[in-house]
């Protein structure tokens, strides 16, 4: 009974992020969610899956679809660097003292939204759960100036109270 028809599929892109250790770039891994029944700029939220070892697969997710087809953003959902399913070298890209390299990711990915006239650079949130939420709150922190808004769900705020 539920009508898939206004449902909207993911694309795959990828945006460059530096490599932070030399003069190379990294092209990113995310799923682009255009809504179907706005009219661009869409707004944007940054969706960052939990882990840190976790990560986005293009799924059904009732949220996401709520949000194009009762909000009219798009939505981007990252792997950034750390994400598993892209090899051991790119899942230890954020380990210890790197797990900032993943927070510039989400810099990166702000950059490249920018670059898309169909994205509204001044409306973006960045929302997530777990290790998502971490990010959200890093990400808070590190692009005040460039986010509209951060919703952490059970994120770690404090990593020594975390461990």
């Amino acid at each position: 009974g539920l009508d898939t028809r206004d449902f909207v599929d993911p694309e795959l892109v990828h945006f460059p992020a530096p490599m932070i250790t030399d003069d190379r770039t990294l092209a990113l891994p995310a799923f682009y969610y255009r809504p179907s029944g706005a009219r661009p700029p869409y707004p944007v939220i940054i969706q960052v899956h939990g882990g840190p070892e976790g990560q986005f697969r293009p799924v059904f997710d009732s949220t996401i679809q709520m949000w194009l087809n009762t909000l009219g953003v798009a939505v981007i959902a990252p792997n950034v660097r750390g994400s598993l399913g892209y090899g051991a070298a790119y899942l230890a890209m954020d380990d210890g003292v790197l797990r900032e390299n993943a927070v510039a990711d989400i810099g990166a990915l702000l950059d490249w939204i920018g670059e898309h006239p169909d994205l509204d650079q001044r409306r973006v949130a960045v929302v997530g759960a777990s290790y998502g939420g971490y990010m959200a709150l890093a990400s808070a922190v590190r692009y005040s100036d460039r986010l509209r808004a951060a919703l952490d769900r059970a994120g770690i705020s404090n990593f020594l109270s975390y461990i």
